[in-house]
């Protein structure tokens, strides 16, 4: 009953993470399959142009980021909506010697449909 217990108790422990050596070319396990990057005059015309387009593909991909897009098109949106927002409430404008504000122009016609 205690002998598996006894015994994983008594033989050494593995290597922890930070004692190994760190991985290079000669210690790796992982191999690589393919050379990389691969000479590309010993290529056919035709190989060259599957290994552009696959990697100009994967280039694309990596660098489309949904989040950041989304964070940009708010972005705009809210600096559209802010200047509107100025520009209706807070701006003043003079055509032809005259001053002219917006908001004035909101007023009275909102007062007009009360009084009405």
């Amino acid at each position: 009953m205690f002998s598996t217990t006894l015994r994983r108790m008594a033989a050494s422990s593995k290597e922890t993470l930070l004692k190994r050596a760190p991985l290079t070319i000669a210690n790796n396990p992982y191999k690589a399959r393919k050379v990389w990057p691969p000479n590309f005059k010993q290529l056919t015309h035709q190989q060259q142009l599957r290994f552009e387009k696959k990697y100009k593909r994967r280039i694309v991909l990596a660098s489309r980021s949904p989040t950041w897009e989304k964070a940009v098109k708010t972005a705009q949106l809210l600096t559209i909506v802010a200047a509107m927002v100025w520009i209706l409430f807070y701006s003043e404008f003079e055509w032809w010697g005259q001053k002219y504000k917006p908001s004035e122009e909101v007023r009275p016609w909102n007062q007009q449909e009360t009084v009405s």
